[in-house]
C-alpha cells in the first residue's frame, strides 16, 4: 500500500493533537500556579526544566522534566496504537505525532515563547526504543553531573539518538526508510535551531557551567 494511502486523515488528527499535547508548557503552569513566579522572566528566562530548577528548586523542576517526558511518550503511544508499534508504518508515524509535540513545544500556539524540546525528545525517545532513550537520558544526566554544561549533552544526546536510530532502522529494514532519514533529520534540525544561542557560547568559551546549591541551580 503506498505510503499516502496509509498516513491518512487519522494521522493529522493525531498530528494536530501531539501538537496541542506539545504546547502545554509545564515549565510556565508550575512557575505560574505554585511558585508564583513568571519563568520567562525570571533565571535565563527559557520555559524549561533547568530554567524551573533554578527559580523554583530541584523538586518543581523534576516534576517539570517528568511532565515533558510523559508530553513525548504520550503523542508517540497514539500513533502506536492506532498504527501498529513494531509496524513499519507505525514507526514514521510515531516519529510524526513526536515531530508535532515538539514543535508545540518549541512554538507552542498559547504562549509568546516556547521550550527547547529535550525533555519532550527524551520522553519520544525512550517510548520508540526504551533501552535506547534510557541509555542516551542516562549518559545525558551522568555527563552533566560531572562537566556542568548541560547544552553541549543536549546536543550529543540529540546527535547520537538520530545516528544510532538511523542505523537500526537500516539494519533493520523499513520500506520508508527515506522518509524516516528525513524525519530524524528534521528533529535534530530544530534542536539545533533552538539551541543556536548556545553553540555560539560554547564555541566562544561563553557558555557557563551550572553548580546545584542546596535544591537551587546557579551559574558559575
Amino acid at each position: 500500500m503506498p505510503v499516502f494511502e496509509e498516513l491518512n486523515f487519522w494521522l493529522i488528527v493525531f498530528g494536530l493533537f501531539s501538537y496541542v499535547v506539545g504546547s502545554f508548557n509545564t515549565a510556565i503552569f508550575i512557575t505560574k500556579f505554585f511558585c508564583h513566579k513568571d519563568i520567562t522572566k525570571e533565571g535565563s528566562g527559557n520555559p524549561g526544566t533547568t530554567n524551573v530548577i533554578r527559580v523554583c528548586g530541584l523538586k518543581w523542576g523534576m516534576i517539570t522534566l517528568f511532565v515533558d517526558v510523559l508530553k513525548g511518550a504520550l503523542a508517540t503511544s497514539i500513533a502506536a496504537v492506532f498504527y501498529g508499534y513494531a509496524s513499519q508504518i507505525g514507526l514514521v508515524a510515531m516519529l510524526t505525532c513526536g515531530l508535532a509535540a515538539i514543535i508545540g513545544t518549541m512554538w507552542p500556539w498559547c504562549y509568546k515563547v516556547g521550550g527547547k524540546g529535550i525533555a519532550t525528545l527524551g520522553g519520544i525517545a525512550i517510548f520508540i526504543n526504551p533501552l535506547l532513550g534510557l541509555s542516551l537520558l542516562a549518559a545525558i544526566l551522568i555527563s552533566f553531573f560531572l562537566v556542568r554544561i548541560m547544552s553541549i549533552f543536549s546536543l550529543l544526546g540529540t546527535l547520537t539518538w538520530a545516528g544510532v536510530s538511523i542505523w537500526l532502522t537500516i539494519e533493520n529494514g523499513n520500506e520508508f526508510l527515506p522518509i524516516i532519514i528525513g524525519l530524524y533529520c528534521v528533529y535534530v534540525i530544530l534542536i539545533f535551531f533552538k539551541f543556536r544561542g548556545n553553540i555560539v557560547r560554547i564555541f566562544t568559551g561563553k557558555e557557563k557551567r551550572i553548580e546545584l546549591k542546596r535544591d537551587r541551580i546557579t551559574n558559575k
